[in-house]
């Protein structure tokens, strides 16, 4: 009777190992059809990322800020990936006064780019189509430097719980420093409705 480490066989396909139960027959089988496997199903995911389309980028007088977290470069309208700002009609409690937190959070935005050129690398699927406008989601650099980031940094935006991104320690940090929203009492973006709506 067969040991379990002989019934046992490594398949190497492209530097990758993989282990399967030996099957009669199964093994040419399987070196035969791995490789096209690995092609069509398993590298598509790994390396899709680093295929994105090329970046966007616009000199500062064709950069518009919208709000806090979006803004259009030559006219195409984008959303900065991996963040939440306040909706420019949302309002904010801090220690004895009510803020406007979002015309706040876009003037903070256009501090951020001010006299900048703006190079905006899109997100592989993340073309949000709603019913009034068609806009990318992207990572902007203003001067080379991360917007989503130094929004979450100065504390005028969230790192969004949906997208999986490094600003949750910068909001920690943010957040450690009473910076922006902080200072005070508000409700997160996407919790936020307008009264009415």
């Amino acid at each position: 009777m067969e040991s379990e480490n002989q019934r046992r066989q490594l398949i190497r396909v492209h530097g990758l190992s993989f282990a399967c139960d030996h099957l009669k027959g199964s093994v040419p089988l399987l070196k035969h059809f791995l490789p096209i496997l690995l092609r069509v199903l398993v590298l598509p995911a790994l390396v899709g990322p680093a295929l994105a389309a090329p970046p966007l980028a616009a000199e500062p007088d064709a950069v518009h800020v919208i709000d806090g977290n979006r803004l259009t470069l030559n006219g195409t309208r984008i959303r900065l990936y991996g963040i939440a700002a306040p909706d420019l009609r949302q309002s904010c409690e801090w220690p004895n006064k009510t803020i406007p937190c979002g015309a706040i959070a876009k003037t903070a935005m256009m501090d951020l780019i001010a006299g900048a050129r703006v190079v905006c690398q899109e997100r592989v699927d993340t073309r949000h189509a709603n019913a009034d406008r068609m806009e990318r989601l992207a990572i902007c650099y203003a001067g080379g430097f991360d917007v989503g980031a130094n929004m979450v940094h100065t504390g005028w935006a969230l790192a969004n719980p949906k997208t999986p991104s490094d600003y949750a320690t910068i909001e920690a940090r943010a957040r450690k420093k009473a910076r922006g929203l902080w200072k005070g009492h508000f409700v997160r973006p996407w919790e936020w409705h307008p009264v009415g709506e």
